[in-house]
């Protein structure tokens, strides 16, 4: 008869649950040690006449042994396809180097930890996140710290789901656009892009990047609080010398919609967008594409350079 003993641990919900571990040990040659089974259920599913099988940390000493080339990885398969079945993951994801990298950690480092809680030590959700959160803002910090050279803010504001959202991404030379701050309920007026951005560009300047240009679209809000001509600009109320040197520049993939929109506005020239939105029709059909070896961009009203991007692929 085994013998069970009680371990406190968080469910999913965060909540204390108690467990019974089985007491069953075994001596572990490698670790020259005994080991503990880690068979454990809920105390309140337990039945005392069932029976388990007896599971040990299975550290063993992986690098003494024996190769064999011709291992069976069918099981492995079947996990790893449950895994992408039942969590709904992308292919992408699993060929994705990153995914690679998870797998190649645990393949060399795995056997070094004395047991799979201290090698993962997650079965709380609310854990992980505070974790994944905090470890983001450590990478995000090292970023900032990383700039050197002068920058750009880009400055955007839309709808996601049900609310407004200002994003702010930094642009500098030789790196990635660096989501800088997003602003939940943004109200989108005046007071709100100066405040917003005056703010930015001050938290900025504590860590010693410096915004030469600011990237906007032609929203009179926006132009207003942030373009240098504008009287109300950030530029002109300012008192630090180096904010009323930022300069605005429209952004150029709404500048280039707006051109073309001016066009097509033309009578003469009304009848080149359902046209194009006919050809482009044609040349998404599957024998088209076949014989061309190349898809055309799609027809999407609310893309700004989508017409330019059309009309450069047919060309």
């Amino acid at each position: 008869m085994n013998s069970f003993i009680e371990v406190r641990k968080r469910g999913k919900n965060g909540k204390s649950l108690v467990f019974l571990q089985c007491t069953k040990k075994n001596y572990n040659p490698f670790l020259k040690k005994e080991e503990q089974c880690q068979f454990m259920v809920r105390k309140d599913h337990f039945k005392p006449d069932s029976k388990h099988q007896h599971i040990f940390g299975g550290i063993m000493d992986y690098f003494g042994q024996k190769l064999n080339d011709n291992i069976n990885n069918s099981q492995f398969e079947e996990v790893l396809f449950r895994f992408i079945g039942k969590k709904n993951i992308s292919i992408s994801t699993i060929i994705s180097q990153e995914f690679r990298d998870l797998l190649l950690y645990i393949y060399k480092n795995g056997c070094k930890y004395n047991s799979f809680e201290a090698l993962f030590q997650y079965n709380s959700r609310s854990v992980l996140t505070k974790d994944f959160i905090n470890h983001s803002e450590m990478n995000r910090t090292k970023f900032l710290k990383s700039i050197r050279s002068p920058c750009s803010l880009s400055v955007d504001a839309g709808t996601v789901g049900s609310h407004s959202i200002l994003d702010i991404v930094l642009y500098c030379y030789g790196k990635k656009p660096f989501l800088y701050q997003t602003i939940r309920n943004f109200k989108g007026d005046y007071n709100s892009y100066f405040n917003s951005v005056n703010q930015c560009l001050s938290n900025l300047n504590e860590v010693n990047i410096k915004i030469v240009s600011i990237v906007t679209d032609n929203l009179r809000a926006q132009v207003k609080a942030l373009d240098h001509r504008d009287q109300n600009s950030i530029m002109k109320l300012s008192e630090s010398t180096y904010i009323k040197n930022i300069i605005r520049v429209p952004c150029q993939c709404h500048v280039l919609n707006l051109a073309m929109k001016d066009f097509f506005s033309i009578e003469s020239n009304s009848h080149v967008i359902p046209l194009s939105i006919r050809i482009i029709k044609i040349f998404h059909k599957k024998i088209i594409k076949r014989a061309l070896q190349s898809v055309s961009p799609s027809f999407i009203s609310t893309r700004w350079k989508n017409l330019f991007e059309i009309f450069n692929w047919v060309l």
